[in-house]
């Protein structure tokens, strides 16, 4: 079987959403990955891209629907990193602080590095991070939603 065909049979129909969903392998991180002319590409990259052509390096493809498992043509668009990350902000689909599993920090130490005034290294030290994570937590640039 090509690849093609092959990548095809994977897909679902579409739901009542109009989403065709990825039923092959997927990441740690939601997203559908698939072998095609010995690169490990995201499906719905894959896809833009074998319907559309080449994409643009610094690009994204964004997903609409907020389905990190549709591969919809009508579903996904090419856009900036920060077009990408506004449109998780707006769905409420964003993972940040807390909700993001490899943080080290919790909303208490996060107060805690806020209301002390011990020196970073104190900080850097005691929760396991960077004095540069904890100076931007200090400075309000990260973990601004405590």
């Amino acid at each position: 079987m090509d690849p093609i065909t092959r990548f095809k049979s994977y897909l679902s129909e579409p739901d009542s959403n109009g989403c065709i969903l990825w039923n092959g392998g997927t990441s740690s991180a939601g997203y559908g990955y698939y072998m095609f002319n010995n690169k490990n590409w995201r499906v719905h990259r894959l896809n833009y891209m074998l319907v559309n052509g080449s994409i643009d390096d610094r690009l994204v493809i964004r997903h609409l629907c907020n389905n990190k498992l549709c591969v919809n043509i009508n579903h996904l668009m090419q856009g900036t990193p920060k077009e990408n990350i506004e449109d998780q902000i707006k769905a409420g689909t964003f993972v940040y602080g807390e909700r993001n599993g490899r943080a080290k920090l919790t909303p208490e130490a996060v107060i805690d590095i806020r209301t002390s005034g011990e020196l970073l290294r104190v900080y850097s030290e005691r929760y396991g991070v960077s004095m540069a994570l904890v100076s931007r937590v200090r400075l309000g640039k990260s973990w601004r939603h405590i």
